[in-house]
């Protein structure tokens, strides 16, 4: 990708209500899909985004839009700034601008803990107000859980090889486990597919990078990039596990972390005992995707992306499994 430089003239013409510009300095952010900059101005600092996937532009359009209506209904969410042509979005360079949070990442403690899950139910319940229509949609093709035929392909051409990769050893020592989760995947699904739940927009990446806190309360969630059509358990699922497990291994504090996430959230946007249910289901069945995910490209289109993440997932789809025989024998 070809360098970007960032000049204050452009800043002054296209977003003349943040002048004076006093710095830009580029941020140091590890990410497939942006290149960000931190703007310096008399009233404040913003995040200027360059978005190097073009196909994601005009969904990035109606994201902001969605961030002002959260906004402006008291949700604390990344805030859009409007450019002077009253869009949101550069489409020519590919660029939008946003505030900029002061404060720190997820610290651990029980009160940011409760506090986080006390802002999804509000982000929840506001973006089920949200008055016009989202036309965007995901292509989970990709992410889709592996068939029986593909694990057995995969395992007997790893068994072929004359010498295993690191790779190798990982997937083939952890395969009967993968593919027990995905036994179970399949069969809870026709059950959980009969459990009433309605659709809506939902963050869909909810993770302790995606939020900024400051004194305890949370200042912004960020990274909407994500943003689809789905069910509230999804990210209540993915959110509860993901933080309630950051920096700890015990599980039955993890577990009890995860419990407390979910309740919490259920004082300010109460869901029923039988959708309480879905959470389990949906954080197994998220990190199979993920999983599978990295798996099919690494075996079947010969590329190693995201493979760095392949013990992360694993790990959590095995402190899934735990916690999930915790709760059931208590």
């Amino acid at each position: 990708m070809k360098s970007i430089i960032v000049r204050k003239e452009y800043l002054r013409k296209n977003y003349p209500q943040i002048t004076p510009i006093k710095k830009i300095v580029k941020l140091r952010h590890i990410d497939l899909n942006s290149v960000n900059f931190l703007i310096y101005s008399k009233n404040g600092k913003y995040v200027l985004h360059f978005n190097t996937d073009k196909t994601l532009i005009k969904k990035i359009e109606d994201v902001c839009k969605i961030l002002r209506f959260c906004s402006e209904n008291a949700v604390k969410v990344s805030e859009p700034i409007i450019r002077k042509n009253g869009k949101f979005v550069d489409v020519t360079n590919n660029c939008y601008l946003t505030r900029y949070y002061e404060g720190h990442l997820y610290d651990g403690s029980v009160k940011e803990l409760k506090e986080l899950s006390s802002n999804i139910a509000n982000l929840h319940k506001v973006l089920s107000t949200y008055p016009r229509r989202f036309n965007h949609t995901t292509d989970n093709k990709p992410y889709r859980i592996l068939t029986r035929s593909e694990l057995e392909k995969i395992s007997k051409g790893i068994c072929t090889k004359a010498k295993f990769s690191s790779i190798d050893k990982k997937v083939f020592r952890n395969i009967s486990f993968i593919t027990e989760c995905i036994e179970k995947d399949i069969s809870e699904a026709e059950i959980m597919n009969k459990i009433k739940s309605s659709k809506q927009l939902i963050h869909s990446d909810l993770h302790p990078k995606n939020v900024i806190f400051n004194n305890g309360k949370v200042s912004a969630i960020i990274d909407f990039n994500s943003l689809r059509i789905g069910e509230i358990e999804e990210d209540l699922a993915f959110a509860s596990y993901r933080f309630a497990s950051y920096k700890k291994r015990n599980v039955r504090e993890i577990k009890n972390h995860v419990t407390n996430f979910i309740d919490t959230y259920k004082k300010y946007h109460p869901i029923t005992k039988e959708r309480t249910k879905l959470v389990c289901y949906f954080f197994r069945h998220i990190t199979l995707q993920r999983l599978c995910y990295i798996i099919r490209t690494h075996y079947f289109k010969k590329s190693d992306l995201w493979m760095s993440d392949f013990d992360k997932h694993l790990n959590l789809l095995k402190l899934q499994n735990k916690i999930e025989i915790l709760m059931k024998t208590h």
